[in-house]
């Protein structure tokens, strides 16, 4: 239906544009996503594979990967004409209502030129893949390099040693012990260490506790700063490990940063060897044992800490594992996450952007929710986020914070690899302005108070 005249049109018709909003951004975030990848010589099948058992997932990056990496079988998205039509039909209502809608605009514009390019009888994955590849990217497309198999994992260590007991430190921690691994913690916040020993944990009292000796350390803590002052630093413990342990960092932090750790790492006299394995999942699939990890690095390393990453991933040793090895070292590990967290934190803000233009247009947000998740503009992140946003519930669970912290990871490795992320780099801004404000601490769910200057409440107990 053309025009902007949202009265006439149904309920059916204003839902459908909400699904519309988000089918576009998300795939454009998905091309965006692989060629990131591809730039990073990553396995792209794998990749694509790991993502859509993850976080990062959407019916957009399933269909985007059938078409052009031949992972699974999701139906095609459409034409890049029909895909802007759409597109330019939501943008022109939402200027008439005068609401911002970044994301969705950025995806307007990249379509314009994709179709310019291609034609508009293209499939838009194909010709958004081609665009991005006119900007200096690898080719996106299906490859079985860069993907480590048979990898076994040496027998459990005696002992692990576990720094960082938030709240995805501490479901790892505790699924170490619930495999029968002995796990000593340590966290700089005396209760956690409290409500670790309660599951059967080990508490240290000091990071020399922690470190002396052991053969697998993990680490968990908020960026590559406190890693590297953890191993490093004034007080710093990596020297104490035993010879050779395997030093398991799963925080997210950029691969420039995880190459540097390593190198560190490798002029210790005891030698202790890296494994990158950052993890996607979120606290509550931590507790569960059912995070994906994503681990790169020597496989000595990767099978002295094979049995402890076992632990943290589901169906450990079975058909559903979701713990991946990528060649190419440490850093490889990271891109991957990368990759993810370019998706993930693109969905949340576009979900907090499709929430606010349903509200706009009169429609009510539990019904919208329940059409957008069976729809093709659905992802892991809509659902997850916005069925507690319809509840009202804004209880924090993953902070803004981290959101400004990997989406920067997104942009500055980015540019280190010479790869646009248009996407990313406009999802940045909403969250930098919410930390800004004071409301970095808030669950990242909350971004759709952005709008509120606007009229727009995104719930009443809020």
């Amino acid at each position: 239906m053309a025009g902007s005249n949202i009265e006439s049109y149904s309920e059916e018709q204003k839902l459908d544009l909400v699904v519309s909003l988000l089918t576009a951004v998300h795939v454009l975030t998905a091309v965006e996503a692989l060629a990131l990848g591809a730039k990073a010589a990553l396995n792209l099948d794998t990749l694509t594979e790991l993502i859509a058992g993850a976080a990062g997932d959407s019916y957009a990056l399933r269909s985007v990967g059938t078409e052009l990496v031949g992972y699974g079988s999701t139906e095609s998205i459409g034409s890049v004409e029909d895909l802007l039509a759409k597109t330019s039909e939501v943008v022109s209502i939402a200027r008439d209502l005068k609401l911002p809608l970044p994301l969705l605009t950025v995806a307007e514009q990249l379509l314009i030129a994709a179709k310019g390019q291609s034609g508009g009888k293209a499939s838009a994955a194909v010709a958004v893949a081609k665009l991005w590849e006119s900007f200096g990217g690898e080719t996106i497309k299906s490859s079985q390099a860069g993907a480590l198999t048979g990898l076994d994992a040496e027998g459990a260590p005696s002992q692990v040693g576990f720094i960082g007991l938030g709240a995805m430190g501490f479901g790892m921690a505790k699924s170490i012990v619930k495999a029968g691994i002995p796990c000593l913690g340590y966290d700089a916040y005396p209760p956690s260490l409290e409500k670790f020993v309660a599951v059967g944990g080990k508490a240290a009292s000091s990071l020399v506790e922690v470190a002396t000796g052991t053969d697998v350390l993990v680490l968990m803590v908020v960026n590559s700063q406190q890693v590297e002052d953890v191993l490093f630093g004034e007080k710093g413990v990596g020297h104490l490990l035993a010879p050779g342990a395997a030093v398991v960092v799963s925080s997210t932090v950029p691969p420039s940063a995880a190459k540097v750790i390593n190198e560190k790492l490798a002029l210790l006299p005891n030698k202790p060897i890296m494994v990158d394995a950052p993890v996607s999942g979120g606290a509550a699939r931590a507790a569960n044992g059912d995070l994906t990890i994503m681990a790169s690095g020597e496989a000595a390393g990767l099978r002295k800490a094979g049995t402890v990453l076992d632990a943290c991933t589901k169906a450990a040793g079975g058909a559903d594992k979701r713990l991946f090895f990528f060649s190419g070292g440490v850093g490889f590990g990271s891109y991957v996450k990368l990759a993810h967290q370019n998706l993930a934190g693109v969905h949340v803000a576009v979900a907090a952007e499709s929430m606010a233009f349903a509200t706009k247009i009169g429609l009510n947000l539990r019904t919208t929710f329940q059409h957008v998740k069976a729809s093709k503009g659905s992802s892991w992140m809509y659902i997850n986020r916005m069925t507690r946003l319809v509840e009202g519930d804004a209880t924090c669970l993953s902070a803004i914070d981290i959101l400004v912290k990997d989406i920067g990871i997104v942009v500055s490795e980015a540019a280190l690899l010479g790869t646009p992320v248009f996407m990313s780099s406009t999802a940045f801004y909403p969250y930098i302005y919410l930390s800004s404000a004071g409301k970095g601490r808030d669950d990242d769910t909350t971004i759709v108070k952005i709008y509120e200057p606007l009229g727009l409440i995104a719930h009443k107990k809020w």
